[in-house]
């Protein structure tokens, strides 16, 4: 009979994934003993009790029944008791084996556990659930009416938003999925979506040559991200000359690095409504905008040590950086290289931009910033 699995993420209570957790588990019987544990469904391969989760993610195999669990890492340690483990949770006698991916586990009878595997009805559509991290591919000569697991016409995809629709359709369980994009341009908005996991969804184009990698759609943002998600952009040279570049909103997420941003009527990033944008890696302004940061509404934009490049000596209507309700800006020992004209900054109604002590003049601009409202520049 084939072993239950379990698997799940260590995370404290706000949400952050704890490395190096020491796991134990336990049967939920008198003495609560060691539970025997597996790294395979068969159960050939035994698996050390308490081991050690270096990256947070937590899979073995057991006998379906209830465990308690324990993970400690420091002064972090948490314990969840009388977990169930297995499809009839603190049984598994009536789980079949065989069944092939796809399949669904139906009552055979009104007995209770007599079960069968059986074809999914046709149109069913069930999530399928990534065991791995799972890469789509994205060409110029693929097609929407390929899998997008190749890199090849024959296999990739011909738009960015198919791959970002087939990452949301996965259950990707503790996994991540990564959209590789070939050269060329793609005249398309990008609406980023949540996966269905803790897991990142990152979209890479040409790190190296961002300018090889271009997204232009005919109207509306380059990229929007709406919700709660976690996702990252990298390699990429985005064109919404109409309107604002990227637009983060509603707690999203969004990594970025390796991009150039080109002219905007709006703002290059607006990042609203507790969303967040964190920079990873060097990045290109090659435009003009009316702002180049607009954070508000108890969004943040933060920087660390690393360069962002201007070229061109872009112009900012409104200011190279803007913030208000309590949105915050953060510089971290970055260096800007190039210059720009324009108001350096605004900050307003609230909002802060920290610069660990910088001067009035570190932002990139050619006339003073301005502080009002209960804004601050530090």
């Amino acid at each position: 009979m084939p072993l239950a699995r379990c698997e799940f993420v260590v995370q404290d209570d706000r949400g952050n994934v704890v490395p190096g957790a020491e796991i134990t588990v336990q049967a939920e019987t008198a003495g609560a003993p060691l539970a025997t544990i597996f790294s395979d469904r068969a159960g050939g391969v035994p698996l050390a009790n308490p081991f050690t989760s270096s990256d947070g993610k937590v899979a073995f195999h057991v006998v379906g029944g209830a465990y308690r669990i324990t993970a400690t890492a420091g002064a972090f340690s948490a314990t969840w008791r009388h977990k169930p483990i297995g499809t009839a949770q603190e049984t598994d006698g009536g789980l079949p084996s065989g069944g092939d991916q796809g399949q669904l586990l139906a009552k055979a009878s009104d007995n209770d556990y007599d079960t069968e595997w059986i074809d999914a009805p046709a149109g069913s559509g069930g999530r399928e659930t990534l065991s791995a991290d799972r890469t789509y591919y994205v060409r110029t000569n693929g097609n929407n009416a390929n899998n997008g697991l190749t890199n090849t016409p024959g296999g990739a995809f011909l738009t960015i938003q198919r791959a970002i629709d087939a990452a949301a359709a996965l259950d990707t369980s503790i996994y991540n999925v990564t959209i590789t994009v070939a050269a060329g341009t793609y005249a398309e908005a990008l609406a980023l979506k949540s996966l269905l996991g803790p897991g990142k969804l990152s979209i890479i184009g040409d790190i190296a040559t961002p300018t090889n990698v271009v997204v232009a759609p005919a109207s509306g943002a380059a990229v929007t991200a709406s919700g709660p998600m976690l996702c990252a952009l990298r390699g990429l040279s985005l064109v919404a000359s109409l309107t604002t570049t990227i637009a983060a909103s509603a707690g999203a997420r969004i990594e970025i690095g390796n991009l150039k941003f080109t002219a905007s009527t709006l703002y290059h990033l607006s990042v609203l409504d507790g969303a967040s944008v964190s920079v990873v890696a060097t990045y290109t302004i090659g435009g003009n905008a009316y702002a180049h940061l607009y954070v508000g509404l108890g969004g943040r934009f933060s920087a660390g040590s690393l360069t962002i490049t201007l070229t061109g000596s872009p112009a900012f209507g409104f200011a190279f950086a803007a913030a208000f309700l309590v949105g915050v800006i953060q510089f971290a020992s970055t260096v800007f290289s190039g210059s720009a004209t324009g108001a350096r900054y605004n900050v307003y109604a609230n909002g802060t931009i920290f610069t660990f002590g910088q001067s009035s003049t570190f932002l990139p601009g050619s006339s003073a910033g301005s502080t009002a409202s209960g804004g601050q520049y530090a």
